[in-house]
């Protein structure tokens, strides 16, 4: 979490962006949602989006990534923000994780216009999605797992046999016969 903490990015000081899903993108940035950023990112890169707007996605994802402990996805989203835009400078205000992948992504130079992304970002699939309340989805519970009922149907099976095996009555084993006692 303070990893995290170093890592949040102030964007007030930039421009807002007018396309909603990048502001919201930038407003949990901010609050530290980064779970909710690339859902965002991928509803925005959807639709036409101007240069200026795809540099600001394209630091929001670096950001995100960044967060994520990916540093290459990071370095390279700064990579292609200098693509589009030569004198992209990075965010006003960061950490000096941030400014060290920036700095990489400076000295390893823009990529060629050709590998700009056209698709949308898709979270990766070590990362859930956030749900509404901006915490990642929770595990399915223990009852919804196949080994709990397997291990509650072999205790059920355990106990019916030996309550079954208990009251059987059995008649002793002797050589004796029956006889009547007076």
């Amino acid at each position: 979490m303070v990893q995290l903490g170093l890592l949040i990015v102030t964007l007030a000081a930039a421009t807002p962006s007018g396309h909603p899903d990048l502001a919201a993108a930038g407003a949990a940035v901010e609050a530290g949602r980064f779970y909710d950023v690339l859902p965002h990112l991928e509803r925005a890169r959807s639709q036409p989006l101007s240069v200026a707007e795809q540099v600001e996605a394209l630091e929001l994802e670096a950001v995100t990534q960044a967060a994520f402990g990916r540093n290459a996805e990071s370095t390279r989203a700064f990579r292609l923000a200098l693509t589009l835009d030569r004198s992209y400078a990075g965010p006003r205000e960061s950490s000096p994780k941030l400014a060290a992948l920036l700095m990489e992504a400076r000295r390893l130079g823009p990529l060629p216009p050709v590998l700009v992304p056209r698709a949308p970002v898709v979270a990766p699939a070590s990362i859930p999605l956030a749900t509404a309340t901006g915490a990642p989805p929770r595990s399915p519970g223990i009852v919804h797992r196949w080994w709990f009922w397997t291990g509650v149907g072999m205790a059920v099976a355990g106990v019916a046999t030996g309550v079954a095996l208990a009251q059987q009555r059995h008649a002793p084993a002797t050589t004796l016969g029956n006889q009547v006692l007076p």
